[in-house]
C-alpha cells in the first residue's frame, strides 16, 4: 500500500512538472511588454463622435507587426487602443496599447434604426442583419482606401486625433 505522504509527493511533483511544461500559470501573450499606450479623439464634421470603431491595421511595409489594434470612441469622441489576441472570452481592457510601427487607420460606425450605435463587441448579429447603416464614408472603412496613417513609437504619451468629414 502507498503511504499518504508518498501520494502527496507524487501529486506535488506532477503539478510542478505540469506547470513547467505548460509555461506556468500565465496565459498572457508575449507581446504585452511591447505594447505602448495610445489614445486620441475622433470628430465628425467638427463634433466629437461617439460610437466610432477605430482600427489600426499594420501596413505592408511594417516588419514584425502582425496584430491590429482597435478602440471605440466614448461620448466625447475619445478612444483608447487595445491589442487583444483572438478568441472568445477575451477582455479587451487586459491588452491596452498597440505595437510600435506604421498603420493604416480606419473608422466605422453603424447606426441602428432607433438612433443608437451597433456595437461589435456586444452584438449577437451582424450590423446588416439588424438594419444598421454605416455612417462613415466608405473610403475611411477600408485599409486599402483610407488616407489616414499613423506611425506609432514606443511612447506611452502618444495622441492621434482624427477629423472626419461627411460633407462634400
Amino acid at each position: 500500500m502507498i503511504s499518504m505522504q508518498f501520494q502527496t509527493r507524487i501529486l506535488a511533483s506532477l503539478f510542478v512538472i505540469c506547470q513547467l511544461g505548460c509555461g506556468g500559470t500565465s496565459s498572457k501573450p508575449d507581446y504585452l511588454s511591447e505594447l505602448t499606450k495610445l489614445q486620441g479623439t475622433v470628430t465628425v464634421d467638427g463634433s466629437p463622435a461617439a460610437g466610432v470603431d477605430v482600427t489600426f491595421t499594420p501596413t505592408e511595409g511594417s516588419t514584425k507587426i502582425t496584430r491590429i489594434a482597435m478602440g471605440r470612441t466614448d461620448e466625447n469622441g475619445v478612444y483608447t487602443l487595445y491589442s487583444p489576441p483572438g478568441g472568445a472570452g477575451v477582455e479587451m481592457s487586459d491588452y491596452p496599447g498597440v505595437l510600435p510601427g506604421v498603420y493604416k487607420v480606419t473608422f466605422s460606425r453603424f447606426m441602428l434604426q432607433d438612433g443608437t450605435f451597433w456595437n461589435s463587441r456586444t452584438a449577437t448579429e451582424g450590423p446588416m442583419n439588424v438594419g444598421a447603416e454605416e455612417t462613415v464614408p466608405a473610403a475611411l472603412v477600408s485599409p486599402m482606401t483610407t488616407p489616414h496613417e499613423a506611425t506609432v513609437e514606443f511612447d506611452d504619451s502618444q495622441v492621434y486625433d482624427f477629423e472626419l468629414t461627411t460633407k462634400k
